[in-house]
Order: C-alpha cells, then sequence, then structure tokens
C-alpha cells in the first residue's frame, strides 16, 4: 500500500514538473516575442517623430498611443507622458487622451500642466461621464468652476424646454442659458421628462431611396427603363422600398465580379441603417400639446421638446427641429461629435443648438419663417449649412420679435 502510494506520488511529481516547465518555457516565449514587438514598436515610434511629418505622424498616432500605455504599465510615467504630449501635438482634439494625461501628471506631481489638461476637457468635452470626471479633477485641486452669467430678460414671456429621451441636462442647461442671452426671454427646464415612445421607423427606407436615386443617376435615363423591364419590376412596383431594395441588389449582382464590392458596400450600409431609429416630430408636438397645456393668463407662451434622438416628418430624410405655435421639438442627435465623426467640442455643440433652438423658439412664439441666409432662423438643408449661418438673428427678425415681445406686455 505504501509503496503504491509513494508510486502515484512520484509520478505525480513528475508530472508537476513537466507542466512547470510547459508553462515557464511558454511564459518566457510569450515575454521574449513581447520585448521584440516593444523594441520593434519603439523603433517605428523613434522614426516617426524623428521625421517630424505631422500628416505622418498622424496617420500613425495610435502607434504612439499604444507605446505609451505599454510604458505606464511598465512604471515609465516620465516616457508615457512624453509620448501622450507628442501625440496631442498632433492630435490635440483627443479629449479622453486629455483627462488621462491631467491624471498621470497629477500623480507624477506636476499639478499646474495637469490642471491645464483637465479645464481643456472640462470646456471642450461633449461626453457627460468626461465632463463630470474634469468637474470633479479641478474641484479637487481647488479651482472655481466658472457659473453662468446672468442675463436681463423680459419676463412676460417664458418658453419652458422640456427633456426628452436621454437628454445630457449640461447640454440643455448650456442651451437655456444661451438662448436667454440670444432672444431676452425667459427659458426654464421642464422638471417633466417627456417619454418618447415607440421607435416610428429606421433610416433603412431613406437609406434605400437615396440608392435608389444614385444608381438611377448612373444610367442613361432613356435606357434606365429597359434596365427595369429586363430585371423584371415596372416603375409602378419600384415606388415601393421593399422592391427597391430587391432591385438594387439585382443590379449589382448581375454585374457579377464587377458588381461584388458595391453590393458588400450597400449591405454593410443597410446594417448601420437599420441601427439608426428614428421618432415622428409630428407625433411628439401632437404629444406635447396634450400633456402640457398653456394657459392664457400665464407668462409661459411654448414648450420646446429638447432630444437627443434622430427624428424626422413625413417624407424627410431628417430633422433637426420642428415646431408650430406654442410647441416644437429638437434634437441635437445630428450635432454631436460620434454622429459627425469628429473630435468632441462641447462649445460647438452648443452653438449648433442654440441656432436650432433660435429658430425653433420663434415658430412656438408664432413669428414666420425667415428668408434671409444671414440670419439664425435660415431654413438649412444640411449641416455644413446650419455652420454656416451665424448665431444671430437678421434685423427682420428682431423687429418682429421686438413687436410680439411688445404686444405680450400689453396683454
Amino acid at each position: 500500500m505504501d509503496f503504491k502510494f509513494n508510486r502515484a506520488v512520484s509520478t505525480l511529481k513528475i508530472v508537476c514538473i513537466f507542466i512547470f516547465i510547459f508553462f515557464t518555457s511558454t511564459i518566457i516565449t510569450a515575454t521574449g516575442e513581447s520585448d521584440a514587438n516593444q523594441i520593434l514598436l519603439e523603433q517605428e515610434v523613434e522614426k516617426l517623430l524623428k521625421q517630424g511629418d505631422n500628416v505622418s505622424i498622424r496617420h500613425e498616432i495610435e502607434k504612439i498611443y499604444q507605446l505609451a500605455e505599454i510604458y505606464e504599465k511598465q512604471g515609465l510615467d516620465k516616457q508615457a507622458i512624453a509620448l501622450f504630449n507628442n501625440a496631442l501635438e498632433v492630435n490635440a482634439g483627443n479629449i479622453p487622451c486629455q483627462m488621462h494625461l491631467a491624471k498621470l501628471l497629477k500623480k507624477n506631481g506636476n499639478n499646474e500642466e495637469a490642471v491645464s489638461k483637465a479645464s481643456i476637457v472640462f470646456e471642450l468635452a461633449e461626453d457627460d461621464k468626461l465632463i463630470r470626471e474634469a468637474e470633479k479633477f479641478l474641484t479637487e485641486n481647488n479651482i472655481q468652476i466658472p457659473e453662468g452669467k446672468t442675463v436681463a430678460v423680459d419676463a412676460n414671456v417664458e418658453i419652458v424646454l422640456v427633456p426628452m429621451g436621454d437628454i445630457n441636462y449640461r447640454i440643455m442647461r448650456s442651451l437655456r442659458d444661451s438662448l436667454k442671452e440670444k432672444l431676452g426671454i425667459n427659458f426654464s427646464i421642464s422638471p417633466k421628462i417627456k417619454r418618447i415612445g415607440l421607435v416610428d421607423r429606421t433610416f433603412t427606407f431613406v437609406y434605400i431611396n437615396d440608392h435608389f436615386d444614385w444608381l438611377k443617376g448612373m444610367f442613361d435615363p432613356n435606357k434606365f427603363p429597359e434596365v427595369v423591364k429586363e430585371l423584371g419590376y415596372t416603375e409602378k412596383q419600384l415606388e415601393d422600398p421593399n422592391a427597391k431594395n430587391d432591385f438594387i441588389r439585382s443590379i449589382y449582382i448581375s454585374l457579377e465580379e464587377n458588381g461584388r464590392s458595391g453590393l458588400k458596400e450597400y449591405n454593410e450600409g443597410l446594417v448601420q441603417a437599420q441601427k439608426n431609429v428614428q421618432y415622428d416630430s409630428s407625433r411628439l408636438i401632437d404629444e406635447m400639446a396634450k400633456e402640457f397645456r398653456i394657459d392664457s393668463n400665464s407668462c409661459v407662451k411654448g414648450y420646446l421638446a429638447v432630444t437627443d434622438k434622430d427624428i424626422f416628418a413625413n417624407d424627410s430624410r431628417f430633422l433637426f427641429g420642428n415646431a408650430a405655435k406654442g410647441y416644437g421639438v429638437m434634437s441635437y442627435h445630428r450635432y454631436t461629435w460620434e454622429f459627425n465623426g469628429e473630435e468632441q467640442n462641447r462649445p460647438r455643440l452648443i452653438k449648433r443648438a442654440v441656432k436650432q433652438g433660435m429658430s425653433s423658439c420663434s415658430f412656438v412664439l408664432g413669428i414666420p419663417r425667415c428668408t434671409n441666409p444671414n440670419c439664425a432662423r435660415a431654413y438649412p438643408h444640411s449641416l455644413q449649412e446650419h455652420d454656416q449661418k451665424p448665431d444671430t438673428l437678421c434685423t427682420l427678425c428682431k423687429n418682429r420679435l421686438d413687436d410680439y415681445l411688445k404686444s405680450a406686455a400689453k396683454d
């Protein structure tokens, strides 16, 4: 019995030794590969920085971030800080990196530069988590957070901003304060959140219709009906987006090898379009009118819902805002860094939202549409046109607003 037990123990020891040798050699191999990869990365980054070509550095900036993170994990904070700064020299808009560097600088006793980085984050971040992180960082370092300035407004007129969806209240407060300053009337934020309800549509049909129109434009107008007929469709059938989708696929498939990449891109765009949900602004305005009553004796003259969700009306592709007398809804969904693939920049987002707010609020007060392109209330067909507009009212719109305020003061 003892012999069998001792033999079993000996066998177990041998197995354990083999396991130890195997894993030790595996770790050594992995470590060796890791060291070799780091050396190669260091050489690439050194060469990149020596070139001094900002375009090349920006193109391969991930290598700098990667090496900086490796150094930080290894406790080489000084080298990591230097590399993070190198990266920010050509990509200053990387707000998460600014915040990360602020904490690393603070850890290494460089408080002044750390506060400078955190201040950049607090000023520019659109992501509320980053804003709160920067605010906490600055407060802990005894930096006073600036408060919104007090603006004199007409107390006879008030518009209530109604939160809708997953709203960022910091953006709501900035919008409220800026609209007070721009329009000279009082704005408040409703404590009641308006539910946005079920999704009314995805961007799918809009995407299909846009792609169909683009594809149709690639053909000779006289020959396109022949193509439709040849693929077994009628023009009447192609009024249906589902039929258009099948037709588009048929076009690419008929091109065989030449259509393969086009079909792949189309399918990828379709998947993305299905994720982009939209809400009917007309429905939302009708619901607002039922939920938020306007008392003729009150200084509250209207309600404007503000949402982070994408909105539309009727056959439109999207809307920045929609309003009628008394009620409106505006969306900042298409103003964000995430939607446009931009770096975070909260002042830019607020400026975009304020222009739309000025337009929507004027409709809520019953002021007709403006035809002056040099006015915040001019109708934009794209974000580019929206950005080109000033954030001020034209003379006619100012006069119309003044007339409204004079009339409200008499009531």
